[in-house]
């Protein structure tokens, strides 16, 4: 149930300690990056939740950024329970909807990519009943459908995987600077549907729509480009 909201001043104080939470996780990141030791820095986090334990959604606000933190430092389960509180207070807040949103995308991707398929489907479906309560198409939203859609695929080829990857889709087109690695993910995830379910010229269509993310790819993934060319030349020699 939702709880009234802070005042609009209150509001603007936390989001203003927002930025500042923000600025500290991410030095502590660079620090983590520079070599510093995991422990150290976990210290630091534990320390800065002790002092707002108490405050209500400051409270949250600093685990939502820490528990970012906390995940590089390999604190997995702090991390999730630190994501899942914030979300649970974030989602009784109405200006606080889409963080609990955001939290519960950042819960289903982790699953998702620790295989645990049935969580990631059940977060992907929170953090899109969480987005559609604002009424925005939120960035992560896209990412959220395919997450529900390849969750479920992994034991379930019935309609519902496509009528999902094809809500993913859709949002990634009205994107005007997709996550290109999401994007490809997304498209390649309903090629290789269509593919099993015998659906071959709309797989092909997906995986030419795949092949154009796969060209925006940053430097650190371009392993990742030549899957989607692989799965439409396959295709193709296969059906010729």
């Amino acid at each position: 149930m939702s709880q009234p909201d802070p005042s609009p001043a209150e509001i603007a104080e936390l989001f203003a300690l927002d930025k500042d939470i923000a600025a500290l996780c991410g030095r502590l990141l660079s620090e983590l990056n520079g070599g510093r030791d995991r422990a150290e820095v976990a210290s630091v986090v534990l320390a800065n939740s002790r002092k707002s334990e108490g405050q209500g959604l400051l409270h949250a606000l600093v685990q939502q950024h820490m528990s970012i933190v906390l995940r590089a430092c390999a604190r997995h389960e702090q991390a999730d329970a630190w994501q899942e509180e914030a979300l649970e207070l974030f989602a009784r807040h109405k200006a606080f909807i889409d963080r609990a949103s955001l939290l519960a995308h950042a819960l289903a991707d982790r699953w998702f990519d620790a295989k645990r398929y049935s969580k990631a489907e059940s977060w992907a479906l929170r953090s899109i009943a969480e987005a559609e309560r604002t009424g925005l198409d939120l960035p992560w939203l896209a990412d959220a459908w395919r997450i529900a859609a390849q969750a479920l695929s992994d034991d379930n080829l019935g309609p519902e995987v496509e009528v999902r990857l094809r809500k993913s889709l859709a949002l990634w087109k009205r994107q005007r600077k997709p996550d290109p690695i999401r994007g490809m993910f997304a498209h390649m995830g309903l090629g290789m549907y269509l593919l099993e379910v015998g659906k071959l010229k709309e797989a092909d269509a997906a995986f030419v729509e795949a092949i154009v993310f796969a060209k925006l790819l940053p430097a650190n993934a371009q392993y990742l480009a030549d899957a989607p060319t692989t799965q439409l030349m396959k295709l193709r020699n296969e059906n010729t």
